[in-house]
């Protein structure tokens, strides 16, 4: 059995605690979370799932740590032609080549 982790996000200084622009709890956001080093210009990327988000289509918001190592907001995945309750977000994997499976 793996361990289980719970933090008390009262405890975490304002710049950890991450909220979406225009997102709401109803999103669901870090329902999954994956985080990788890109060896890009963007570095180390964070995406958090968010399938309560457009009526149950979902979304994915990315971020990037900057040169001040603050996560920085950096876009929202949407699924093209979702429908209401489809949960997109609910899972995400980032591969080696970069490529990012919502």
């Amino acid at each position: 059995m793996e361990p289980s982790y719970a933090v008390d996000a009262s405890l975490l200084p304002d710049d950890l605690l991450l909220q979406p622009r225009g997102a709401s709890s109803a999103y669901h956001i870090g329902d999954a979370v994956a985080m990788a080093d890109m060896k890009s210009p963007l570095g180390f990327v964070l995406a958090l799932g968010a399938p309560g988000a457009l009526e149950g289509r979902g979304v994915v918001f990315l971020y990037a740590l900057n040169e001040s190592l603050a996560w920085e907001e950096k876009g929202v995945l949407e699924p093209s032609g979702g429908y209401p309750g489809m949960g997109f977000g609910s899972s995400i994997a980032i591969g080696d080549q970069s490529d990012m499976i919502a």
